[in-house]
């Protein structure tokens, strides 16, 4: 009988974590199917571990993101979006937006969180899978959405940043350990003018225009990742850890060699020491520099 009890009480917490998974739903907005008039702003993805969706608009409401969504099950589930008010005060909030599924709007418009926060939107009825969500903006003044959070109950997700990311890990089914590896002789973390010139310098070519960089059979593109992570060997980078800012793939990059173009990013992430400070111009020879420089230094 003790034996027997002790696998009841196993199975137990078994069952309820099983059917806890099938009554709720996050949809990351950056990896919504049709962005619509919304465009992907990875900036922040370092305070927020993800990147996020916003209306650009010059004032003028843009096309709704919309995508395809897979429920567990059907019936009523409690909406929340995590978003922000970027301009809080004695007036309405700017960036407003309001939620759609299946063309029904949910009751309470979003975008008025101060603070990014699970703002919530209200109850709806699925009877449909794979049923349409859309996100419609109202003013065209910069409305963001990070994540739309569903559940048969009424419970918010958390806030706080490290049990964010777990949360978000454990209902989208992500880890940080990227699903490809790639190697190269060299690799340069950085798409801007000092990334591009830097390829092409590897290359011993003098043309130095991004819109030429695919010109080159010997350098391949990624567009659109972000690198978040680097891995070290006996105080050498070994590897960087890349990801998509809206598919969420993620490439980890092999290579005896790295230059960071980034602004020190990746010699940050592998814990390089460094230094930010403002100096004279003559204590790093910065000849360009009139009076003083903003200066990071690695060593």
């Amino acid at each position: 009988m003790k034996n027997l009890l002790f696998i009841l009480l196993l199975l137990v917490p078994a069952f309820f974590l099983l059917t806890g998974c099938q009554q709720e739903l996050l949809v990351e907005c950056e990896s919504f199917e049709n962005h619509g008039g919304w465009v992907v702003d990875p900036q922040f993805v370092e305070q927020m571990d993800s990147p996020y969706l916003m209306a650009h608009g010059m004032g003028e409401p843009v096309e709704n993101a919309s995508t395809k969504v897979d429920f567990p099950k059907r019936g009523t589930y409690h909406v929340w979006a995590r978003t922000k008010d970027w301009a809080p005060g004695n007036w309405e909030a700017p960036g407003r937006f309001n939620l759609l599924l299946d063309d029904v709007q949910l009751e309470k418009t979003m975008g008025n969180y101060r603070g990014w926060g699970w703002n919530y939107a209200g109850k709806v009825h699925v009877d449909n899978s794979p049923a349409l969500l859309e996100i419609e903006d109202l003013t065209g003044f910069n409305a963001r959405c990070d994540a739309i959070y569903f559940n048969k109950r009424y419970r918010a997700p958390t806030n706080q940043i490290d049990f964010l990311s777990e949360f978000r890990d454990r209902l989208t089914g992500n880890t940080k350990i990227p699903e490809t590896t790639m190697d190269f002789d060299l690799v340069v973390v950085g798409g801007g003018i000092a990334g591009c010139a830097a390829s092409i310098a590897a290359l011993a070519d003098e043309q130095k225009r991004h819109r030429n960089m695919e010109g080159y059979p010997n350098i391949r593109l990624f567009l659109e990742y972000r690198a978040f992570s680097a891995q070290t060997n006996d105080f050498t980078i070994a590897s960087v850890d890349a990801r998509h800012t809206s598919t969420g793939e993620k490439i980890r990059f092999l290579a005896p060699y790295f230059i960071d173009c980034t602004g020190a990013a990746v010699g940050y992430a592998a814990s390089i020491c460094h230094r930010l400070d403002c100096s004279p111009r003559d204590v790093y020879q910065e000849h360009l520099d009139e009076y003083m420089g903003l200066v990071l230094t690695s060593n």
